[in-house]
Formats: structure tokens, C-alpha cells, sequence
């Protein structure tokens, strides 16, 4: 299926009853504007599975709330904004994972955000447990340069296995772990003083042509 959404100023959103489920498998979805109500917002124990699936553009794509698991698998992400994934569960009660999945940045989304402060909110915010295995993020040289002030992930036990970064300014915020991962020509790349975050370890990683790797 092809799914478009904010097209229009008109509410558009999916909401999950608690025990709810969703699944897009084989789809293309495509975001036409700003819109800070998240398309699809789950209100607990919810399960969410995007399979195969490309994604255009999206802002504001998914909002998780209390026990939820999130399955990404073999997805391609072009150019996701702010607040594409986020959630208001403040006990880590999201569970899942992100595998074998790409994100391309193919124009700098800080644009298009109204949000004025110092830092932005970062692309993927859960508050939970996702590992995000053999996935590559991608962006262009023009951009990084411009230093976006988003970062792409901030999960707050992620665990990040054998997955590479090229061209990105903010890559990972918090964490539990980073292993066997990839970092070429990034900047600001791990921030790991983050409140009410674990101690993250990182081992066997490589950084070429980075600055400013962790703070």
C-alpha cells in the first residue's frame, strides 16, 4: 500500500487502543508537511511492525506510550525529522528492535522544525530497551557541515550492534551500549552525559576522520 499523510491541515492520525496492533509491511509512506500530532499514536500495549517498508519525509510518524514493542526490520528511511519515532513512557517500558534497516538523509530536516531552543529533539526518542542492529546511516557531506542539531537516536537503553555512520553530526545520544560500529567523517557523535541514563559502553568500534566523539 502507499500511505500519504499530512497533506492536509485536517487531522489525519491513527490511534492504537490499549492491546491494539499495527503492521506495514510492503508499503510506501510519504509525509507533505509539519504537523507536531503524530500519524500514529498508541495509547499501551500496543505491538508495532514496519517490514519492508520505505519511508519519505516523515515527521511525527509514531508516539508510544506506556508498554509497547516496536519491530523495524529492513526499511529504508529518507530523510526523517523530528520526532519521527517518540514516546512518553518514563519507566523504559518500550521494547524491540531496529534491524537491517538504512537511513538516508538526503536534505537537512532541521529546517522544517519550529522549535527554537538550543538543542532540537532528536529523530528517535524512546524511552526503552531497542536494539538496532546492522542498520547504516547516511548523510551528505553538505549537511553535515551544517551541523544539524538533531540527534538521530536517544533510546535510552539502546543497544547498538555492527551498524555504520557516514556524514553525520549527532549521531547517538545515551545509551546502554555500542559495539562493532562504524563512524566515518561524523561529528558530535556520542553525547553520553544524559540524565537518568546507564553507563554506555562502547568496544569495538571504529572512528575515521571524526571530531568531537563523545561528551
Amino acid at each position: 500500500c502507499i500511505v500519504h499523510y499530512n497533506e492536509t491541515t485536517a487531522s489525519d492520525e491513527i490511534t492504537l487502543s490499549e492491546g491494539g496492533s499495527i503492521t506495514f509491511s510492503n508499503c510506501q509512506v510519504n509525509c507533505h508537511g509539519y504537523d507536531q500530532n503524530s500519524f500514529i499514536q498508541s495509547k499501551g500495549e500496543n505491538e508495532i511492525v514496519i517490514k519492508n517498508t520505505e519511508l519519505n519525509n516523515c515527521n511525527y510518524f509514531l508516539q508510544l506510550r506506556g508498554e509497547a514493542t516496536l519491530e523495524i526490520k529492513n526499511c529504508s528511511l529518507f530523510s526523517p525529522a523530528e520526532h519521527f519515532i517518540s514516546s512518553n513512557s518514563w519507566d523504559d517500558a518500550i521494547t524491540g528492535q531496529i534491524s537491517d534497516t538504512t537511513i538516508h538523509y538526503l536534505r537537512n530536516t532541521d529546517q522544517e522544525s519550529d522549535h527554537f531552543f538550543g538543542t532540537r529533539d532528536g529523530i528517535i526518542n524512546i524511552d526503552g530497551s531497542i536494539v538496532v542492529s546492522n542498520c547504516e546511516i547516511i548523510g551528505l557531506e553538505e549537511y553535515q557541515k551544517e551541523k544539524m542539531k538533531s540527534f538521530t537516536f536517544n533510546i535510552s537503553k539502546g543497544e547498538y550492534k555492527n551498524c555504520s555512520f557516514t556524514n553525520i553530526n549527532k549521531c547517538i545520544q545515551g545509551g546502554a551500549a555500542i559495539s562493532e560500529t562504524t563512524f566515518d567523517s561524523c561529528t558530535e557523535i556520542i553525547e553520553t552525559h544524559v540524565m537518568f541514563s546507564e553507563r554506555l559502553n562502547i568496544v569495538n568500534c571504529l572512528f575515521n576522520a571524526c571530531e568531537n566523539i563523545t561528551s
